[in-house]
């Protein structure tokens, strides 16, 4: 996992409720245990959201086969 991505605090959003700041690997563990979807948005500042699709960075191997 890129460092920078790996250090960074997430913010999650459905639905407009927002919850976190979580760090990258709890949300890799998240997306495993089906707490967070990969359509569910993620934000390091809760200004500019993207779809978890986007970041393959922050998908865990598992999910990527």
């Amino acid at each position: 996992m890129n460092r920078l991505i790996q250090k960074q605090l997430w913010y999650t959003k459905r639905n407009q409720e927002v919850r976190g700041p979580f760090p990258a690997a709890q949300i890799g563990q998240y997306l495993i245990l089906g707490r967070l979807k990969l359509l569910d948005e993620v934000s390091v500042d809760q200004q500019r959201w993207i779809s978890l699709h986007h970041l393959p960075e922050l998908i865990p191997e598992e999910l990527s086969a």
